[in-house]
C-alpha cells in the first residue's frame, strides 16, 4: 500500500512538473516569439524612419537646388538686360539670348524639366523649350500679372501647368518652383519666374517601391502619386477624411489603416518652410505564431526542456540580443554624429542581411554628408565671387558719351587724358580677375575714378585722397572704396548747389585698416539713415535699395566673417561719413 500511495504521489509530482514545464514551455515561446516580433517590428519601423529621413533630404536637396537655379536665373545678365532694354527699344535678339540661356540652365540640371520667365511689363512670356509669346491673350495675362503681384517670396505650387497656354502640351505632373523677379537697375518687382520638376524626377531620387511598400510626397496638402501605386489605394489618402489628415491628428509616429484586407503602417516627416511633407507606407505582416504549431512544438520539447533551457537561453542572446544590441550602439554612435560607423560582425541569418544593409546606408550617409560639405564650402566660394561681380561700373555709358563730346570739341589733348584714366580704371577693376587687390593700385584706382567723375561733374567737387605709406602694400577685396567714392559724388555732390569737399583716407589703426570717406554734400535724411543701417544689419536687400551699402557689407561678413564693419553716419544738408573697419593682415 505505501508503494502503491508513493507511486501515485510520484505520478502527481510528475503530472504538476508536467503541467507547469508545459505552462512554462508555452509562456516561455510565447514571450520569446513576442520579444522577436516586438524587436522585429521595431527594427522595420527604424530602417523605415531611416529611409524617409533619406527621402525627406534627397527631396529637400533637389528643391534647394533648384531655389539655386531660380536664384542664378533672375540675377543673370540676359535676363536683366532684357528688362532693362524693353522698355526703350524691344531688341529680340536679347529674348533669343534669354531662351537659350533658359535652355542651357534647364538641361544642365538633371532634375528640371523647363524655366519660364514672364515680365509684366510688356506681357511676354519666355520659356526655356518653346520660345517667346509676345502679347498674351488677356485671359493669361490676367493670370500672369495675378501670380506675379500674390507672389513675394520662393512657393511650390502644382497648378502651374492648368493655366499654361492651351496649344503646348506639356506634363501635367508636375511642381513648380515660384518666385518674383526684381530688376537690380531700379529694384522694382518686373516679373514671375517658374522652374519645373516632374514628380517622375522627384520619385527617382527615393527608395524604389513596389504594391506592397513606397514612399510619397505632398505639397501642402496635395499629394503626387507615387509611380507603383493604385489609384484606389492613393484615393484613400487625399481628401479632408483621408488617409493624410487623419495622420496629422493621430498621436504616435506610426499609423495604421487596412486596404483591401491587407494591413498597412505609415510614417511622415515634412518641412513647414516648404510645405514639404513625405510619407512612407508598407505592408506590416502578422509576425504572432500560430497556436497549434506552438502547441505541437511544445509537446516534443517537454522531455528535453529541462536540460535544454540554459542551452537555449544562450542561443537566443546570440541570436536576437546581441546583434540587436550591436545594431542599437551602431545607431547611437550614428546619431552622435560619427556617420562612418561600420558593423564588422559576420553573419548568415537575417541580422547579417540587416548588417549589410546598414553599413551601406552609413558609407552612403557618410559620402552625402561629405558632398555636401564640399558644396557649402562650393557654394560660400561661389557667393562671394558672385556679389564681387555685381560691383560693375554704371558709368560706361557716361564715358563714351564724354569722349564723343570731346571730340565734337576737338578736345584731343583731354580725349587723350580720358582714354587713358579710363584704361587705367579698368586694368585695376578687373585687377587679372583677382578678387583682391593691392591698396597702392587701388590708390590709382581712386584717383583715375575721381578724374572721370570731375570731367562729368565738372566744377561740382573736389576729391583729396590719401593713404598711409605703410598700408600700401596690404591687400583688400577689389572694389570696396569705389561704390562708396561713387555714393558720395551722386548722391553728396550732384545734388547740391557749390562746391562740395570729399576726402578719402586709409590708415592702420591697431592691427587694423580703416577707412573714411567723408563729404559735405547734400548728406542724409534722418529716417533714410535709419533704414540703410537696418538694411546693412539684415543683409537681406537683394536688388533693392541702398544695394551698394548691402553688397559691400555682405561681401565683407564672407571674406572676415564678422571680423570686419562697416558704418555710416550723417547729417542733413551738412555731412555724410562712411567708415570701413577690417583686418590688417592679409587672409585672414
Amino acid at each position: 500500500m505505501g508503494g502503491k500511495k508513493k507511486t501515485s504521489y510520484m505520478r502527481v509530482i510528475y503530472l504538476q512538473f508536467l503541467t507547469v514545464l508545459v505552462i512554462a514551455a508555452v509562456c516561455i515561446n510565447v514571450i520569446l516569439i513576442g520579444y522577436y516580433t516586438y524587436r522585429e517590428r521595431k527594427l522595420i519601423r527604424d530602417e523605415k524612419e531611416s529611409q524617409l529621413s533619406q527621402s525627406l533630404f534627397y527631396t529637400e536637396r533637389i528643391m534647394a537646388e533648384a531655389d539655386t537655379i531660380a536664384s542664378s536665373i533672375w540675377t543673370s545678365s540676359e535676363v536683366q538686360n532684357l528688362m532693362k532694354n524693353y522698355k526703350s527699344k524691344p531688341d529680340y535678339l536679347l529674348y533669343r539670348d534669354c531662351v537659350d540661356y533658359l535652355a542651357n540652365m534647364a538641361l544642365n540640371v538633371s532634375a528640371v524639366s523647363w524655366a519660364d520667365i514672364y515680365l509684366s511689363g510688356p506681357g511676354n512670356l519666355v520659356t526655356s523649350n518653346e520660345g517667346v509669346f509676345y502679347g498674351l491673350e488677356e485671359e493669361f495675362r490676367m493670370y500672369y500679372d495675378r501670380i506675379t503681384g500674390e507672389t513675394d517670396g520662393s512657393g511650390w505650387v502644382m497648378d502651374y501647368q492648368d493655366h499654361f497656354l492651351p496649344y503646348f502640351h506639356r506634363n501635367k505632373n508636375v511642381v513648380t518652383l515660384m518666385r518674383p523677379v526684381y530688376s537690380t537697375l531700379t529694384g522694382r518687382k518686373e516679373g514671375i519666374l517658374c522652374v519645373g520638376i516632374p514628380v517622375n524626377e522627384l520619385y527617382n531620387y527615393l527608395a524604389p517601391g513596389d504594391g506592397s511598400q513606397g514612399t510619397m510626397i505632398s505639397f501642402n496638402g496635395e499629394y503626387l502619386p507615387p509611380l507603383h501605386m493604385e489609384q484606389e489605394h492613393f484615393n484613400l489618402w487625399q481628401g479632408a477624411e483621408g488617409i493624410g489628415r487623419q495622420m496629422e491628428h493621430a498621436s504616435g509616429r506610426l499609423y495604421r489603416y487596412q486596404y483591401n484586407g491587407t494591413k498597412y503602417a505609415a510614417l511622415k516627416k515634412g518641412q513647414e518652410e516648404t510645405g514639404l511633407s513625405v510619407y512612407c507606407f508598407y505592408k506590416e505582416h502578422d509576425l504572432r505564431p500560430n497556436l497549434l504549431p506552438v502547441a505541437a512544438c511544445t509537446a516534443a520539447v517537454i522531455l528535453l526542456f529541462a536540460a535544454a533551457y540554459g542551452v537555449i537561453i544562450r542561443i537566443s542572446d546570440k541570436k536576437m540580443s546581441q546583434p540587436v544590441a550591436v545594431l542599437m550602439n551602431a545607431m547611437k554612435e550614428m546619431e552622435k554624429g560619427t556617420f562612418g560607423v561600420n558593423i564588422e560582425e559576420q553573419r548568415d541569418d537575417v541580422f547579417g542581411e540587416i548588417f549589410q544593409g546598414f553599413n551601406h546606408m552609413a558609407a552612403n550617409l557618410q559620402r552625402l554628408v561629405r558632398e555636401v560639405l564640399e558644396e557649402r564650402l562650393r557654394k560660400e566660394d561661389f557667393k562671394y565671387r558672385l556679389l564681387q561681380s555685381q560691383i560693375n561700373p554704371h558709368f560706361l555709358y557716361n564715358i563714351f558719351n564724354n569722349m564723343i563730346w570731346m571730340i565734337e570739341q576737338k578736345d584731343y589733348e583731354g580725349m587723350e587724358r580720358m582714354v587713358c584714366a579710363t584704361a587705367g580704371y579698368y586694368k585695376t577693376a578687373l585687377n587679372y580677375g583677382n578678387q583682391d587687390i593691392c591698396l597702392a593700385d587701388n590708390l590709382k584706382q581712386l584717383e583715375y575714378y575721381v578724374w572721370i567723375q570731375q570731367v562729368r561733374f565738372a566744377d561740382q567737387f573736389q576729391c583729396h585722397i590719401c593713404f598711409d605709406e605703410e598700408i600700401l602694400p596690404l591687400c583688400i577685396p577689389n572694389l570696396i572704396l569705389q561704390p562708396l567714392v561713387e555714393n558720395a559724388i551722386g548722391h553728396g555732390a550732384r545734388y547740391k548747389e557749390g562746391m562740395t569737399e570729399i576726402e578719402v583716407s586709409g590708415t592702420l589703426y591697431n592691427g587694423r585698416l580703416r577707412f573714411e570717406i567723408w563729404d559735405n554734400g547734400q548728406g542724409i535724411e534722418e529716417h533714410v539713415l535709419l533704414e540703410i543701417r537696418e538694411a546693412l544689419k539684415d543683409g537681406t536687400a537683394d536688388g533693392k535699395k541702398y544695394f551698394a551699402l548691402v553688397n559691400i557689407a555682405r561681401r565683407l561678413e564672407l571674406r572676415y566673417h564678422g571680423n570686419a564693419s562697416i558704418t555710416i553716419d550723417s547729417v542733413w544738408n551738412e555731412w555724410t561719413r562712411v567708415v570701413l573697419e577690417m583686418p590688417g593682415e592679409e587672409n585672414v
